[in-house]
């Protein structure tokens, strides 16, 4: 049950609407923006809350009995807020955002919370489209809060639990061709073994794809193929480091001298064993 002021409970009774919501959405860099569905910037809480329909309120749909109150949100992109390009980076990957409910007419008459939560997922659709899945702080919950043991490692490479220092196995690159849409060649990486940084990371310093990662799938004479295309075109000229990735299992662990930190279980019996 919703808990709103008696003056605000008296605002929603009214014949005549004053009702507006407020939006907020954090990006990764710690960027928030305030959006408002009045027709005029409102100020609240010391934030001033734009005029803007990056939020389609008639887009929102909500499970009302669902304890994690998903959302699903239509967002209009554009250049100076909610920006494509930022969205196809992953910028809004677990985003926090809430949804308020107050009266134009009479700020100070107090807030009704409709929702907090993260984004979940990101679905663009078009340069001027994107729709965002939204689930409520206690999807969480759902999620296991315990470990259970496997047979491969459960950090991740380079992690505070595998404590291995990434920096000693990361090289710096500029691509020198581009051979398809994941593939590109570096001639700082000709010397390195094949397969040199299969399941590794390569993250894009400069160009179109700057602040992103993309996993490696294999290596060979300098030539990097990528698991997945970049957001944007690779071109020629740009820059990004590239870092030896992990299998996961014993051995790799042992190739990497680092068996004091592995987080797994190799010699738990499996299936086959308990038979």
């Amino acid at each position: 049950m919703k808990v709103i002021s008696p003056t605000l409970e008296a605002l929603l009774s009214d014949e005549i609407t004053s009702i507006c919501r407020l939006w907020t959405i954090e990006r990764k860099d710690g960027t928030v923006f305030y959006f408002t569905d009045h027709d005029r910037n409102i100020t609240f809480e010391a934030n001033e809350y734009i005029a803007d329909n990056s939020f389609e309120a008639t887009a929102v749909q909500t499970a009302i009995n669902s304890a994690a109150a998903d959302l699903d949100v239509n967002v209009l992109l554009s250049d100076t807020a909610i920006k494509y390009d930022d969205v196809v980076r992953g910028m809004y990957d677990e985003a926090p955002v809430t949804l308020k409910l107050i009266s134009w007419r009479n700020p100070a008459a107090g807030v009704m919370d409709l929702f907090a939560g993260r984004v979940t997922s990101a679905d663009v659709q078009n340069r001027r489209t994107a729709s965002l899945q939204l689930k409520g702080g206690l999807y969480r919950a759902t999620k296991p809060i315990t470990e259970q043991y496997s047979a491969t490692c459960r950090a991740s490479f380079g992690d505070d639990r595998c404590k291995f220092n990434l920096a000693t196995v990361t090289d710096a690159f500029t691509v020198g061709s581009v051979g398809s849409v994941q593939q590109f060649t570096a001639p700082e990486l000709v010397a390195k073994a094949v397969n040199w940084y299969i399941l590794g990371t390569v993250t894009w310093l400069t160009g179109d794809n700057v602040g992103t990662r993309v996993e490696v799938a294999a290596n060979a004479a300098g030539a990097v193929t990528l698991m997945v295309k970049p957001p944007f075109a690779m071109q020629v000229g740009d820059t990004g480091t590239i870092t030896r990735g992990c299998s996961k299992t014993l051995a790799a662990c042992n190739g990497y001298a680092n068996r004091a930190n592995y987080r797994g279980e190799p010699y738990v019996p499996g299936d086959e064993g308990l038979k």
